[in-house]
Parts: structure tokens; sequence; C-alpha cells
């Protein structure tokens, strides 16, 4: 109950109106060390499924779209769902999830010097409704930029079952000292994808491997088409600990091609709707997303194609995993549990998923430096002329932000990132190709991706301009 209690309190502190200012609100919690509310370490997160706990098949279909040899957990869907990821990964339950809502208010409340003096805390992407709202309410002077709407976000978030925004994930990734891999969903807004799939960096790192959340929608419905697409549930993320299906092929660019010759139809993922009862049971559900897994049968192994795959593996001498074709009777072994002998092999030739580090040499780093975390995305046309291209009544002469409207201001900067070539991750400090996964599998720890990018003349242009000061050129800021 003290967690609770102090819980409670700051957040009758923070909702007073007028809202303290952050010099206040930083000597309200002087006192409290974020070490004293866990009796747990962080160094041994599980980095696969903990014992006993379910697999959230909802969120798991969202996220093989993009990470097939990864798995998702099932946590209540209660407003703690963040905290109770963290949690689970950590403790195997979600009981310590008011710790970690207690941890991560704090952490963001003592230190919220250096988390307002970060760039990405200046735009108002990264701010609920809520906190936007409250801040327009406020008048009180400021220190920093968006301290009313930083104020306002802790408030929020300070209240038990109150769903965290991203703001929440950085405070967390200083608590347990590590990095946070967030995981958001594949969609076509290129924006949108930036701002919250990456990897978020702690105030101080004292472990080297990331933890992994997701973003998700708990109703299983996702349209990878929508601009602004709506999570509303996060799930923390496993290593897989066994093999896919056989049959198990998703591929998210290959539905959304088959899709846009139709309008751009709604691609439903799931129909059902994934729910958690009192006992944490996860209901059954149906999916509608063509994967095979649900049309494998043990009655017939093996189809025409794959009779068709397996012989031209053979001609180019691959190995392979040979699947058993019989009919299941009452004599099958199969049908009394017995394993079949294929279960027992794995392909040994699967390549381990590591962290992409991205492009860190001295060059690169030093160009991050230079540019100031004002330039976050390389390769694109310049601002002004793709303004004049969708905007051709707005800007006859001058380009200003300010004429935009809050959708073209999105349509805008989608536009942007759909046409860079690069992302400088200042959050990793490192450049990554747009098309990076946060993936490699080989020992140079980078993805091919990013490794053709390397090789790029117009990144290296661009990297001798800005490093060796050859030219005076005036660079927008991409958000």
């Amino acid at each position: 109950m003290k967690y609770l209690e102090k819980l409670l309190n700051i957040n009758r502190f923070l909702s007073t109106i007028p809202p303290p200012n952050i010099h206040s609100v930083q000597a309200y919690v002087s006192n409290i060390n974020i070490s004293d509310i866990f009796s747990i370490t962080f160094d041994t997160p599980y980095e696969t499924l903990p014992p006993l706990t379910r697999i959230d098949n909802t969120a798991e279909k969202i996220l093989h779209l993009q990470y097939s040899h990864l798995t998702s957990a099932a946590v209540f869907s209660n407003g703690n769902c963040l905290l109770n990821s963290i949690s689970l990964i950590f403790n195997a339950n979600q009981t310590l999830a008011l710790q970690f809502r207690l941890a991560m208010i704090v952490e963001l409340m003592k230190f919220s010097d250096f988390y307002l003096g970060q760039k990405i805390f200046e735009e108002d992407y990264y701010f609920s409704n809520a906190a936007l709202d409250s801040a327009k309410n406020s008048d009180m002077p400021t220190t920093y930029n968006k301290e009313r709407e930083y104020i306002g976000e802790i408030a929020y978030m300070s209240k038990p079952y109150r769903f965290c925004s991203i703001v929440g994930l950085y405070g967390l990734a200083s608590v347990i000292q590590r990095l946070i891999m967030s995981i958001y969903p594949p969609t076509t807004s290129q924006l949108i994808s930036s701002l919250y799939s990456k990897l978020i960096e702690p105030r101080i790192k004292t472990y080297d491997e990331p933890i992994m959340i997701m973003w998700t929608a708990s109703s299983g419905k996702w349209n990878v088409n929508d601009f602004l697409p709506q999570t509303d549930h996060f799930v923390p993320v496993f290593k897989r600990d066994s093999p896919l299906p056989f049959n198990l092929n998703i591929d998210i660019e290959m539905q959304n091609d088959t899709q846009s010759d139709e309008n751009n139809k709604n691609i439903n993922i799931l129909e059902s709707e994934k729910h958690l009862s009192d006992n944490s049971d996860m209901e059954e559900f149906n999916s509608n997303v063509d994967d095979n897994d649900s049309n494998l049968s043990s009655s017939s192994y093996n189809t025409d194609n794959e009779k068709n795959t397996k012989k031209n593996q053979k001609q180019n001498s691959q190995k392979q995993i040979m699947k058993l074709d019989h009919i299941k009777t009452s004599g099958c072994l199969l049908t009394k549990r017995i394993h079949p002998l294929t279960n027992y092999f794995t392909n040994s030739t699967k390549l381990k998923q590591i962290s992409c580090i991205g492009l860190r040499d001295e060059e690169h780093l030093k160009y991050l430096q230079r540019i100031g975390k004002i330039i976050h995305y390389g390769g694109t046309p310049r601002i002004e002329v793709l303004a004049k291209e969708l905007f051709p009544k707005k800007f006859n002469k001058s380009f200003s932000w300010k004429r935009l409207t809050n959708d073209e201001k999105i349509k805008l900067e989608n536009e942007l990132v759909a046409t860079a070539k690069w992302r400088n991750d200042f959050n990793s400090n490192c450049i990554r190709s747009v098309k990076c996964k946060i993936t490699a599998t080989n020992r140079e720890k980078i993805c091919r991706k990013c490794m053709k990018l390397n090789s790029s003349k117009i990144l290296r242009v661009i990297i001798a301009i800005i490093n060796n000061k050859l030219l005076n050129l005036t660079f927008t800021n991409h958000i």
C-alpha cells in the first residue's frame, strides 16, 4: 500500500491548479530513491517466454508481419499493460506493475532537466491529447519549450491504470538502465513508424542487451494503410524458443501490394477481439490472415507446391527437413500424442538474430554531432520543393510551416520520410537506412540495408560536406 499511497500523493501534487513548475516537481521527489522501490535487480531479464506465461496470439499475428523469430506474451489489458509487460520480463509475473509505475514517474520527475533537454521532447507527437490539453489551460512561466506538456503527461500517467505514452518508455528505460526496443506494427505512415519504432536509450546504460516492447491494438484489427493508426495496448516480446510451424509464411509487403488494387481496403488482421478473463485466460480467436497455419492438418503434410519446392531444393543440393506424408488412422502414433521424429530436428543453418548497430564509424559520429540533433532524415528533396508540389496553391513563393493545417503537416512529413534514404538515429547514436529493421545476422552486426547505405554516394557526399564544411548549405529540420 505504501507504493500506491506515494503514487496517489504524487498525482494529487501534479494535478493541482495551477500546476507546479519544473523546479517544484524535481524537489517533490528529491528524497525518493528508485532503488529502494524494488527488491529485484535488472541484470537478468527473461529472453524467452517465462514459465507458465501464455502467448498473446492476437498480438503475435501482428508481430509476425515483421518479426517471425519473436513471440509476444499475454498481459492484462487494464491500463497497466506497459507496466505489466516490464514486470513480466523481469519477474515472470505482473505483480510489480505498481512499483514500475511509481519508479517511472519518479525518474521522469527527478531528472526532468535531462528529458526536457532532449530534442525529441520538443515535439507534440510524443505527448498524449490529455497532456496537450492541460498545457493549453496553463499560463505558468516555463524554463523549457514543452515543460507544461511534460508535466501534464507525468500527471496523467501517475494515476494507476492509465495508459502510458512513449514518454513512459523513456522513463522505464532509465529505471531498468538498459535499451528498450520499441516495436510498432507495420504502417504506410513512415512518420509514425519512425517515431515509435526505435531503440530507446536510457539516461544511464548499465546493461547492453535490450528488452522488447510492442505497441498493438487490443481489437486485433490493424490497417497498414492508415496514416494515423491507433494503438491501445502494450505486450512484452521475447525470442522464440522453438521454430515456427512449417507452413507459416506472412509477408506484410505482399499483403499490402495485393490490397492496393482494391482502393486500399482495410487489412483486418484478426476478426475477433482479444479478452483476458479474471483468471488470466486468453479466449480463442480466428484469424483472417492467410498464413496457412490454420489449414495445417496431420492427415497430409505434403502439397504439390511443397513437393516441387523440395525437388528444386534437392537439385540445388540444399539440406532440408523432410516432412512425413501419411494418413492419420487409429493406429497412427500422432493420435496417441507420440511426437513425430521431425519434431526433434532443427534447421542448423538458421542464423541468429541480433540488433543492428547501424553506421557508427568516426565519420558517421562526427556527422551526427555536427548536425546537432535537428536533421532527422537524409537524402530527401528540399522541403520547399516538396511543399510546392503537394500544395501549389499555398506556396507560390516562400515556404512556411505555419500556413499548413495539421493534416497537411502530417502529409508533408510523411512525404519527407517516404523519400528519405537514411535516418539519423540520435537515440542509438548511429545512421540507419530507412529500411533498417533493427536486426542483423552477420558478424559486423550491421544489416544489409545499412551496409548498402554505407556505399551510397549521396551519403558520402553529404557527410563530406558536413564534416569538412566544404559548402555553406541550409538544411531543413526534418521531424
